[in-house]
């Protein structure tokens, strides 16, 4: 073979070569983009799983520390209606209404202490921080919350069967609690109604949001003792007696969040925390 000859063959081994180098190296690429790709889903997956979590906890601890502040407690047999009908805010994911009933809804309700005691409940920004606040936690319907023009993003085939929790917040104009107080609250639909706000998502329906193993305190006069009971949680005639205001002095709530993502179904743990209120009157 003569020199000539020689240079093609080797150029056209080369050719030959780069040719086969160029296939593989597509082929590589390919499977480090489908990783990278897959990669990504697995992070948004992770990432998207994680703010679930955290989501419920923060919001079973904010409850915790709301209820902290509490100077009542509804217990089991109080019978709440908040709002008018149809505001879909506070509509009771078991009958479609706005009455609520503790013990047998998942609610808790409570009256939160002034934040200042040392200014008078008013309507100024200074004096709502001397008011007292009925303050509500309870589940809707996702499905619900879906309808409504501003939420329509919201809706998603595989979780329109779970609940939302929700926090209704309204100032009282009092300062202090008396038995004229927690009479009226007994249904809050007056004209100066708010509306329930959106504090976690995916919650589980039914079983997601519990109250647990209430006690109630029970006073009997001003000058008598507290009494504590399990069995008084379940007498509600005289709750609204002056002389017999009954609260919840204790229980347990449990939060827990369940979300479907096209295959893979995911739970958060059962948050279970303690219902303390510290200044029951």
């Amino acid at each position: 073979m003569n020199k000539s000859n020689a240079m093609k063959s080797a150029v056209g081994l080369t050719l030959v070569e780069l040719l086969i180098a160029g296939a593989i190296l597509i082929v590589i690429l390919g499977l480090v983009t489908s990783g990278i790709q897959s990669g990504s889903g697995v992070v948004t997956q992770v990432v998207s799983e994680g703010e679930i979590l955290e989501d419920t906890r923060v919001a079973a601890q904010l409850i915790a520390d709301s209820v902290a502040r509490a100077v009542y407690v509804y217990p089991p047999g109080a019978v709440l209606t908040l709002n008018s009908a149809g505001s879909w805010t506070v509509l009771n994911p078991k009958t479609n209404k706005n009455l609520w009933r503790i013990g047998t809804d998942s609610m808790l309700a409570f009256i939160e202490a002034p934040q200042r005691t040392d200014v008078a409940c008013s309507d100024s920004e200074t004096g709502k921080d001397g008011c007292l606040y009925f303050v509500a936690y309870y589940p809707v319907k996702r499905s619900t919350v879906a309808k409504q023009d501003e939420y329509k993003y919201l809706s998603e085939a595989q979780n329109d069967s779970s609940w939302m929790l929700f926090e209704y917040r309204k100032r009282l104009d009092v300062a202090k609690l008396n038995a004229d107080t927690v009479l009226p609250l007994s249904s809050l639909t007056g004209l100066k109604q708010v509306q329930g706000r959106i504090l976690a998502d995916y919650i589980v329906p039914d079983t997601g949001f519990q109250i647990l193993n209430p006690v109630c305190r029970t006073r009997i006069t001003e000058s008598e003792l507290a009494v504590e009971s399990t069995t008084v949680c379940n007498d509600f005639k005289k709750l609204y007696d002056p002389f017999y205001l009954k609260t919840m002095s204790s229980a347990q709530f449990t939060l827990q969040a369940k979300v479907v993502r096209g295959t893979r179904t995911v739970e958060t743990p059962v948050f279970t925390l303690a219902v303390i209120p510290r200044n029951l009157y």
